[in-house]
């Protein structure tokens, strides 16, 4: 319970909802409170009985009416040259470091604001705000221009369609770079849009060799450089948005919908809850720049600028965000003040009511749209009436000021209240509210079959956890108290009026035995052992002694507001990138490491697949280690030269092991890129160096088959890259939250082929995996010098590509999968057999390179 927010479980309460109408339905009924019957500072009266009423209808949906018959004839390939090309731009254009580098930039502007200006930052109207931003992007927009000026500079003096391609990367490579100096973030955004400039340059030589007739109306590349310039300035402006929440969050669909409706490819606008925002931005971005190579002399390209720069600012699509996190936080403020100045019996009601639409506006805006087509008064009152007879007892200062002292009391440790806090009853209003807008948030809409009955079954099931995590144990029932730990929840930071997470007032000592590191997961499923070993250098083969804290985001919250405001050790603002130590809180964690499965929450394994997912509710747990810091080597990722040779400090950890799929379905051919870790490579070498040839077998198989191969295989929607040209969103997870977010009949058939082309995608990484797995083996017998070579470059890791070309029997694959995006008749792929893979080419590379 409560922990279900994934679209999926919207759509049911978004379809039941409609099933209200008015009548009645629900018999008078009493609803017991979660609370002990012991009330500290007054005695708790029953509740009275109450009555509401509603009724509903029900929905019979019929079978599909679709074929399902399959003919291999009908078959057709009818994509262009234009179409494939601008795909394989757009894959080549996609690189998820971008989304980091943008991330550090938001936290790095972020962090100079409130040390500058002294001020919380979340008011994105502020002058002061603005005005900072502006100095901050400024030099980074200018020095950006410079850049894709000096790219276009080569070709004043060389014919587009003559220029060659070698001649242009010896140029590229030539080229250097003067000026200010940058922080590191600043620095890696300029040699991120770097890279992206140069492959659209290239891809345009590309495309003028052959020949215009071949690909369409291509602009010369010099204008198609200077439209990308009037990109810059508005991407950088995304940040502050991401910043402060204003982002649209239906920007994804946004920008997917303009690369289909360049591939000619049906879409429609789908009800999107984005919470990978900045992969969000950087697709716009690449889809942007591909449309202006592809668009041609007379294409739409203006409004397609018009669009990126002002979509956000003039969309009235109701999922567009209007900063509902920072009307939340306002509307917490004024039911707090509001129950404050209640008289001791007096009804909180008419407050809660006044408090539900922003909060349900803010968590669930699924449920929003609903609620005002079925009858937002009504059910808003519904619900005002339960909550407002639940607390009603918990209202008067009498009650809430010994709630207060008590978790005080509990939290002073740890949490670290502020001196004005104590002997007030404030702590223990905002319990309350807390408790309330948790029993929206966790709501599992996926279990309500929408009736007054069930509608509030499951508002007091939410209640019930939501009470026993912010309540003091004490005040709870013994049988309903979700942490037997003697603690609590309470929203941080204390010393600022907006709360951005909430930490447990518990920390705990543990001692955790290597069994255990070796099958606890952290982020894409890496295991704390491999992730204790890269980001500290500490050995895992004995057990390990550590302070845990545990920490939840709040709506609006990041890991970086967790860091920026605590101050432990190895955990605060002075540690860069201390937010990355934080890892994901499951219920499978919380289980081995404190015996105590309900601290954590439950995920899947796309929920944890990267940390630069937001989403409140979300926990998190940072390990205090004595004498462990995070390491971030000393390694130059500015990926362009600059001309006083000076070299830019990292901001980036050292990186733990990874993997990346590539399966070019136009070019037939499938790439697997496996990064080492530097520990894991500095191992095998150390084998390698003592001929135990053995030993080094044993690490690889170690690393192929308790990492990589779980890694991928259990992150397929988002670690592999589909390069089809029906396939602009590149990854399966953005296909998988359209359709979760869009219901109908006429998505049956669209639905049945996303799970076919689901499982082509995992039949071919799963034989893959184990012929990549023997490649590697005979790889380092015969060629271990190279791996060694690339180990010694000072680098961050190895990367070790294993490349499968020329593929037989791909491109039947990819038909198939063209007709069933089209929604074209299909049935048995029995009689498809898998394609034929050679022996593959491996190569390496020295840090990480994925694509």
């Amino acid at each position: 319970m409560g922990d279900c927010h994934r679209p999926r479980c919207r759509n049911t309460f978004t379809q039941n909802i409609f099933k209200y109408l008015t009548g009645t339905i629900m018999a008078t009924q009493q609803f017991e409170t979660p609370f002990s019957d012991t009330l500290y500072g007054q005695t708790i009266e029953k509740e009275s009985e109450f009555k509401t009423n509603y009724s509903l209808v029900f929905q019979v949906a019929e079978d599909s009416p679709f074929s399902r018959t399959y003919n291999p004839g009908l078959f057709q390939q009818n994509t262009s040259l234009a179409q494939e090309e601008f795909v394989s731009l757009l894959a080549e254009l996609n690189n998820r470091e971008f989304a980091e580098t943008l991330f550090d930039l938001a936290h790095e502007f972020e962090s100079h604001l409130e040390e500058e200006v002294k001020i919380e930052f979340f008011d994105g109207e502020s002058q002061i705000v603005k005005s900072k931003f502006k100095k901050y992007i400024d030099p980074v927009v200018t020095e950006t221009h410079a850049m894709i000026d000096k790219v276009s500079d080569f070709f004043t003096e060389n014919q587009f369609s003559e220029a060659s391609e070698t001649e242009f990367e010896l140029y590229l490579q030539n080229l250097e770079f003067e000026h200010i100096r940058f922080s590191p973030a600043q620095e890696q955004f300029l040699g991120k849009v770097f890279d992206k400039v140069k492959s659209v340059a290239k891809k345009g030589i590309e495309l003028a060799k052959k020949g215009v007739n071949a690909v369409g109306k291509i602009l010369p590349i010099q204008q198609v450089l200077e439209k990308i310039k009037g990109l810059v300035r508005p991407l950088l402006e995304r940040i502050l948005k991401f910043s402060i929440g204003k982002l649209p969050k239906n920007l994804q669909p946004h920008a997917q919908n303009l690369a289909k409706k360049f591939l000619k490819l049906e879409f429609e606008v789908y009800e999107f809850e984005g919470t990978d925002d900045l992969e969000a931005i950087q697709y716009e971005f690449d889809v942007q720049m591909t449309q202006y190579l592809f668009g041609g002399r007379h294409s739409s390209n203006e409004l397609v600028t018009f669009e990126f720069e002002y979509f956000d600012e003039h969309a009235t699509s109701p999922q567009v965000s209007k900063n509902d996190g920072e009307s939340l936080h306002l509307a917490k403020s004024k039911l707090i003040q509001g129950l404050q100045s209640l008289e001791p019996d007096g009804d909180p009601t008419q407050l809660i009511e006044n408090f539900l639409p922003v909060a349900i506006a803010a968590l669930h805006p699924a449920i929003k749209i609903a609620i005002n087509i079925a009858g937002r008064q009504r059910v808003i009152a519904f619900l005002a009436d339960i909550l407002a007879k639940l607390i009603r007892n918990y209202v008067p200062e009498s009650v809430t000021k010994p709630l207060a002292s008590s978790i005080i009391d509990l939290g002073m440790g740890a949490i670290g209240f502020e001196v004005h806090e104590q002997n007030r009853a404030d702590l223990g209003y905002e319990a309350i509210v807390n408790t309330l807008e948790q029993t929206v948030r966790d709501l599992n809409l996926d279990s309500i079959q929408i009736d007054n009955e069930n509608l509030a079954s499951a508002f007091l099931e939410s209640f019930e956890k939501a009470a026993s995590e912010n309540f003091p144990p004490k005040y709870i029932k013994e049988e309903l108290r979700s942490e037997k730990t003697n603690g609590l929840w309470v929203a941080m930071p204390r010393s600022t009026p907006r709360k951005r997470y909430k930490k447990f007032s518990r920390v705990f000592d543990v001692v955790i035995p290597p069994r255990n590191l070796a099958v606890i997961k952290t982020f894409r499923g890496l295991p704390l052992a491999n992730f204790l070993t890269d980001k500290y250098g500490i050995e895992t083969n004995k057990p390990i002694k550590a302070k845990v804290h545990l920490y939840e985001l709040l709506n609006g919250g990041r890991l970086d507001h967790i860091s920026n405001a605590e101050n432990i050790p190895g955990l605060n603002k002075s540690q860069p990138k201390s937010w990355v130590q934080l890892l994901p809180l499951t219920r499978e964690a919380s289980t081995i490491i404190f015996g105590e499965p309900t601290l954590g929450r439950e995920v899947s394994p796309d929920d944890i697949r990267s940390r630069y997912q937001n989403e409140d509710g979300k926990r998190f747990y940072f390990l205090e280690l004595e004498e462990a810091k995070l390491r971030i080597p000393a390694v130059n990722r500015s990926s362009h030269r600059h001309i006083n040779s000076s070299i830019y400090s990292s901001i980036t950890e050292s990186r733990s092991a990874d993997v990346q799929a590539v399966i070019d379905f136009i070019k037939a051919e499938i790439k697997f890129n496996y990064f080492f870790s530097e520990e894991d490579a500095k191992r095998i070498v150390e084998k390698l160096n003592k001929n135990d040839f053995t030993g080094t077998a044993l690490s690889i198989r170690n690393s192929f088959k308790k990492v990589f191969e779980k890694m991928l295989k259990g992150n397929i929607s988002s670690k592999v890259k589909i390069v089809h040209e029906s396939i602009p969103e590149l990854y399966l997870n953005y296909r998988d939250v359209q359709q979760e977010d869009f219901v109908g009949l006429a998505n049956l058939v669209e639905s049945a082929g996303q799970s076919l082309i689901r499982k082509i995608i995992e039949q071919i990484v799963e034989v893959l995996s184990q012929k990549a797995y023997h490649g590697v083996l005979e790889y380092f017998k015969t060629r271990a010098k190279e791996f060694k070579e690339a180990q010694a470059q000072p680098q961050d890791g190895v990367t070790l590509r294993v490349t499968w070309s020329n593929i037989v029997g791909l491109s039947t694959f990819r038909q198939v999968i063209s007709t069933m995006l089209a929604k074209g008749p299909f049935g048995s792929l029995a009689d498809l057999s898998v394609p034929q893979f050679r022996n593959p080419t491996i190569k390496i590379f020295p840090g990480k390179k994925f694509e």
